[in-house]
């Protein structure tokens, strides 16, 4: 390697290091960690109030309709695939999981819980339609997978 290339890139990264802390050292460097450091608690204590409040609606709903309910499972389920698609970290990555999304679909078959029921509650709950929600976060190949869920033999006798 080219003592001069290695003697100019850490002249480089030097200067870079410096601006750099420079930056962090003013007051507009200062101001923007300040602003992102807000804006992150601001949207970390959002979710955990959406969360406290996702798992008191649950919780009422298994208290007023017993937990073996259609009821009660609709709101679970509901919940179930807000969780799945709308993860705390979404917005820095694909926060859908697929896996989650399926499992919930098997137990709403396996406990004979109309898809409507779980929409229902779930435009209850979130405001949003679910169907939409699934629509948006799945591709083609993945809704077709959930849709055969819904369509296996067990759902049709239930």
């Amino acid at each position: 390697m080219n003592p001069l290339a290695v003697q100019k890139g850490l002249q480089i990264a030097s200067g870079a290091g410096k601006r750099a802390k420079e930056l962090a050292n003013s007051g507009a460097g200062q101001k923007v960690i300040l602003g992102a450091g807000v804006l992150t608690a601001l949207y970390l204590i959002n979710r955990w109030m959406v969360q406290g409040k996702i798992k008191q609606n649950v919780l009422e709903a298994q208290n007023r309709y017993g937990t073996k309910s259609k009821s009660s499972h609709a709101i679970s389920l509901a919940s179930r695939f807000h969780t799945s698609m709308h993860k705390l970290a979404a917005w820095l990555w694909d926060g859908t999981d697929e896996k989650a999304i399926y499992e919930a679909a098997y137990d709403m078959v396996r406990q004979g819980v109309p898809f409507s029921a779980v929409a229902t509650e779930y435009k209850k709950l979130y405001n949003r339609i679910l169907l939409k929600d699934l629509t948006n976060e799945l591709d083609d190949r993945e809704i077709k997978k959930f849709h055969a869920i819904l369509q296996s033999p067990q759902n049709q006798t239930s």
